[in-house]
């Protein structure tokens, strides 16, 4: 009986220190205060379209021949209401924020897409062509 007691509690202990847990806390701030109104300008809507299509899940983006290759990224704080769904609608966003150079931000993207081929319960089609419609709003923050 010792000897499965023993057993039992070695167990424990392995099992017990075995837990591990971690934890972050974002930095308080100290001092409340009222922070400054940005001074901003409201731009117009645009609208881009991008279509790629899709061999084996593998995705082909389509790109006008004079366009030559289309490096762009969108960076995470500058779409003010979510992020693109998937790389269709991240690329029609970069599109129309090319059109609004003076845009800083972009506000609450309108996504629109169409997809035919095989496959299209997944993220991306097994085969088939998709395209994605962004309309969008720019907005300018001044310094």
């Amino acid at each position: 009986m010792r000897g499965l007691r023993f057993w039992l509690m070695l167990g424990a202990v392995v099992v017990l220190s075995a837990c591990s847990t971690r934890t972050r806390t974002a930095p308080g701030m100290g001092v409340h205060m009222p922070l400054r109104e940005a001074d901003f300008e409201l731009l117009g809507w645009t609208e881009a379209t991008a279509c790629a299509s899709y061999l084996f899940g593998i995705r082909i983006p389509e790109q006008d021949p004079a366009e030559g290759s289309r490096i762009g990224v969108v960076s995470g704080g500058s779409v003010i209401g979510g992020r693109p769904p998937n790389k269709d609608a991240a690329d029609a966003l970069y599109l129309a924020m090319v059109q609004m150079p003076e845009a800083t931000h972009v506000l609450v993207p309108k996504y629109m897409g169409q997809a035919n081929g095989i496959g299209m319960r997944s993220p991306n089609p097994l085969f088939g062509r998709r395209c994605v419609q962004v309309r969008v709003r720019g907005v300018a923050l001044k310094g």
